[in-house]
C-alpha cells in the first residue's frame, strides 16, 4: 500500500440528452424519474460546468502537489 487512496466515480461526458435516456430505459429501483428530471432542470449548467472543470484539475494534479 501506497499512502491514501480515493476512488471517485463521475461522468463529465453527461448530456441532458443522455440523462434523459436514461431516465427513458429505466432508473435504478428507489430512484424517481420525475424528481431526477426535476433536480436536474434546477441546476445551473454554468455552474456545473464550473464545478466538473475544477474537480478535473484536481484529479490531473502531479502526487504532492498543493491544491491550486
Amino acid at each position: 500500500m501506497a499512502g491514501r487512496s480515493v476512488g471517485v466515480q463521475f461522468h463529465p461526458e453527461m448530456t441532458v440528452d443522455l440523462l434523459e435516456r436514461w431516465y427513458t430505459l429505466g432508473v435504478p429501483d428507489g430512484l424517481d424519474a420525475r424528481a431526477l428530471r426535476a433536480a436536474t432542470a434546477a441546476q445551473d449548467p454554468q455552474r456545473l460546468a464550473e464545478r466538473a472543470e475544477r474537480v478535473l484539475a484536481l484529479a490531473l494534479r502531479p502526487p504532492g502537489s498543493a491544491p491550486g
